[in-house]
């Protein structure tokens, strides 16, 4: 009996022991505590990456933290970066986003990076870095400015603003531009330096589509569109944004607005340094609350899906291979002519389900086989009188073997479209598209997709995230929508399914 008793006080002194041992590591170094959980970051950037330079921005949720950058063009790393702001603004301040410029970096070559704070390391030190590619040396011309400017509503100062211009395959083709905000408020980005990963210029126009990104401390945010002609511009941020509402929307071009633009100054903003973080610009706009932005999945229109698809876009590209896809407000017969001058289009190919003559559809799907790895091609679809061209990627060795993604779509009625793209961190894949079949279903082999660069293959990996959506348009005109996120992992031993709803 003694025995057992000095057992039972044995046992209640270990586990008093552990539970004080256990609040004081709570206290003094917030194992479990919400701000440690909460300083994990999200919606890493990399942004205005050119031959010698590189953004890093990314959020931390929870309280303002002291953070940096640990950085180097090996996994050793051994570089510090700290927020432009601090430098700028001769301070050192505890923030909810954060944004480290990088310069005097080698041409072509891959810096790695991890996010380091009191209380976390990300990645941690027993994973990889994250890593990103500085562009080739060998560039063109740099443009004439463009530039696209505005302020947000509410002000914060701490709030990053990110650019996405629109490419041939979406938002996501191009290296996204970012800035902060000035000391009135106020901010800018010209558009003419967004670049191709290929190091080549995008060339935009005033009239250009750009997706605008904007992410408060307070965690409110906005996600909208754009032109340079409608500067100035106010971001309502109003919105809890999400890495994966973001990248659905940037996934499938359905970012639009309504509101209206702010007053027009009475002069146009002028640079004083070259610098893009640090234009001072006179204040725009009024004190008038603007019309709140539609550019959130949940205020998804038939009209903003359909508007955004008119133009078309490529995807499924191989180094012989590629398709092109587009919408028409109404069903029309459309085919495609092709071929490598403007004035020698003399291949034509019907939409992927005809097979000797064309049929009047909405959704619009072309595959072209038989291209030259590296080589210039013409297309005019037979519906506009615009002649478009790409570029077919360099010709590198595919990777071997399969991993298969299947899909399902429920309530599909009509003719249907899927999108898919897989991302990991910062890094996104060139778009996958597939027409399903009879049955709804659909199969896609992601080991061949290459990168959004086109220089080098994905190689998915179970971690990365797969973005999938869907659309149908029924016969009547009704669009029918969704999209989801989940980890390769998930895709490939669960299936993908897409429940559409109808879009009004």
């Amino acid at each position: 009996m003694k025995s057992s008793r000095i057992k039972v006080i044995l046992t209640l002194v270990i586990a008093a022991v552990t539970i004080a041992l256990l609040a004081i590591a709570v206290q003094q170094f917030n194992i479990f505590s919400p701000d440690a959980a909460g300083s994990t970051p999200d919606l890493i950037t990399i942004s205005n990456v050119t031959d010698s330079t590189a953004t890093i921005s990314w959020r931390t949720r929870g309280s303002d933290i002291l953070t940096n950058l640990q950085w180097g063009n090996s996994s050793v790393l051994g570089n510090v970066g700290t927020d432009f702001r601090d430098a700028r603004d001769k301070t050192t301040k505890s923030r909810n986003t954060h944004f480290v410029q990088l310069t005097k970096l080698e041409a072509n070559t891959t810096y790695y990076y991890r996010i380091v704070s009191a209380d976390i390391t990300y990645p941690t030190s027993d994973q990889a870095p994250l890593t990103f590619k500085t562009l080739d040396s060998k560039t063109a011309t740099q443009p004439a400015a463009i530039t696209l400017y505005g302020d947000t509503a509410p002000q914060n100062a701490d709030t990053i603003i990110t650019a996405y211009v629109l490419g041939q395959q979406g938002y996501t083709s191009i290296i996204p531009l970012s800035t902060v905000l000035n000391s009135d408020g106020t901010w800018l980005i010209n558009i003419a330096d967004a670049r191709k990963a290929d190091g080549s210029y995008s060339t935009p126009t005033k009239s250009t589509p750009v997706a605008i990104l904007g992410i408060a401390s307070d965690g409110t945010g906005v996600v909208d569109s754009f032109t340079a002609a409608e500067s100035p511009v106010t971001l309502t941020l109003a919105t809890q944004l999400t890495q994966a509402t973001i990248d659905q929307l940037l996934l499938d071009g359905t970012i639009t607005h309504s509101q209206t633009p702010s007053a027009t100054p009475t002069a146009t903003p002028t640079p004083t340094s070259s610098s893009r973080q640090d234009m001072p610009l006179r204040r725009i706009g009024t004190t008038a609350t603007p019309t709140p932005s539609t550019g959130t999945i949940s205020a998804l229109s038939k009209e903003q899906l359909l508007t955004s698809f008119q133009t078309p876009s490529i995807s499924n590209i191989t180094d012989e291979s590629l398709s092109i896809m587009f919408l028409t407000a109404t069903p029309v017969i459309s085919s495609l002519n092709w071929g490598t001058a403007t004035n020698a289009l003399t291949s034509n190919r019907l939409d992927d389900l005809d097979n000797t003559k064309a049929t009047s559809r909405y959704i619009h799907h072309y595959t072209l086989i038989g291209l030259n790895s590296h080589s210039q091609y013409y297309f005019r679809a037979t519906t506009e009188s615009a002649i478009r061209t790409f570029t077919s990627p360099i010709k590198i060795a595919a990777p071997t073997g399969q991993t298969i993604i299947t899909g399902t779509l429920e309530n599909a009625v009509g003719e249907c479209l899927v999108r898919t793209q897989l991302k990991r961190s910062s890094l996104y894949s060139s778009t996958i598209t597939t027409i399903p079949n009879a049955t709804h279903t659909w199969a896609i082999n992601v080991m061949p997709v290459r990168t959004i660069s086109l220089d080098t293959y994905m190689m998915p990996i179970a971690t990365d995230t797969v973005l999938s959506s869907a659309f149908c348009i029924k016969e009547d005109g009704s669009v029918l929508y969704q999209a989801s996120s989940t980890t390769l992992q998930n895709a490939v031993t669960s299936g993908i399914t897409l429940s559409l709803s109808t879009l009004q």
